[in-house]
Parts: C-alpha cells; structure tokens; sequence
C-alpha cells in the first residue's frame, strides 16, 4: 500500500453535491483528495461516505466537511478504515 505522504492528492471529493441519499464506500485501497465534503450545498440531505476495512484508508490535503449544507449527511468509519 502508499504511504499517504506518497499520494497526491488532485480533487475533491463530493458525496451528494445538489442530490440526497448518495452513499460512497471505500472498502480497500488509499484515497487522497484535496477536500472532502459530505452533503455540500443547503438541500443536500441524507448523504453517506463510508470508510471500512484493515487497510482502507482516505486521506486529504485541506479539510473534511460533513454536513457543509443541509441535515442527516454522516460519514461512517469502522472495522480498521482511516480517515
């Protein structure tokens, strides 16, 4: 696997960007980006990012946003995933 110092990082990733109940999973690998936002604008309701698994890890340059608009966005990290 990358060290996350090796990655660099080029976008940004959106997880429901002017849409609701999108949902992103990472189950393997290493992802860099340079922000993250989990439900972006006010009526972006519902939104999931998830990260799971020993060895999953999602990485970023700048910021993380969950729930930088609307209500109910989470982001869910377990069984070993990093953030």
């Amino acid at each position: 696997m990358c060290s996350p110092q090796v990655l660099r990082a080029q976008t940004n990733l959106f997880v429901g960007s002017s849409s609701s109940f999108v949902s992103r999973n990472f189950t393997s690998g290493t992802r860099a980006y340079t922000n993250i936002f989990v439900g972006f604008a006010e009526r972006d309701f519902f939104n999931t990012l998830t990260i799971v698994n020993d060895g999953t890890f999602l990485t970023n340059r700048a910021s993380v946003y969950v729930g930088n608009g609307g209500s109910g966005n989470r982001m869910v990290i377990n069984s070993g995933g990093k953030l």
